[in-house]
């Protein structure tokens, strides 16, 4: 019978793989879409819009994977994943608006599908590299605590980030 601590590991194996996998579907979708609309975009264009949210979203990425060392129940911690994901959300529809309103003067449909997809597989490159780096850089330097409180505060899946864990169900 594993002890708590080899349940933890298990527990921290299992979800990083499942996040990596979702990760990498959501790249290669995206990928996909990309190179289905070569030839109707601009590649500079396309890589300044991906770089951009590469670049923004790592750095997000670095800051919330530091706040889950932070206990499960602390409150600004989950204020700030809270208003993270709000405005994160705010900032996905401007964006779209934004993009929309400038498509119908300037970009034909396709154009801008692919220029979506160039930004989206920055936002989940980013992301699953943003948690890459993060815990191969600190995670062997927490204490057993923030090792625990990290695991725990780790989702399973990108996809549905506020569900309960079955750490959390114990």
């Amino acid at each position: 019978m594993p002890n708590n601590r080899d349940r933890l590991a298990l527990d921290f194996r299992l979800k990083r793989f499942q996040r990596g996998a979702e990760y990498s579907l959501l790249v290669t979708i995206f990928l996909y879409y990309l190179m289905a609309f070569q030839g109707w975009y601009q590649l500079p264009i396309a890589l300044f819009a991906g770089g951009l949210m590469f670049g923004m979203n790592f750095h997000l990425t670095q800051l919330r994977e530091r706040r889950r060392t932070a206990a499960p129940e602390n409150r600004s911690r989950i204020l700030a994943d809270t208003l993270e994901s709000i405005l994160f959300m705010v900032f996905i529809g401007v964006s779209l608006a934004v993009g929309f309103i400038w498509r119908s003067n300037q970009f034909t449909e396709q154009e801008m599908y692919a220029y979506m997809a160039a930004t989206l597989i920055g936002l989940f490159a980013a992301g699953m590299l943003g948690e890459i780096v993060w815990q191969r850089r600190n995670f062997r330097r927490l204490s057993v605590g923030q090792r625990v409180h990290y695991i725990i505060n780790l989702r399973r899946t990108i996809i549905l980030p506020y569900t309960n864990s079955r750490q959390n169900q114990k």
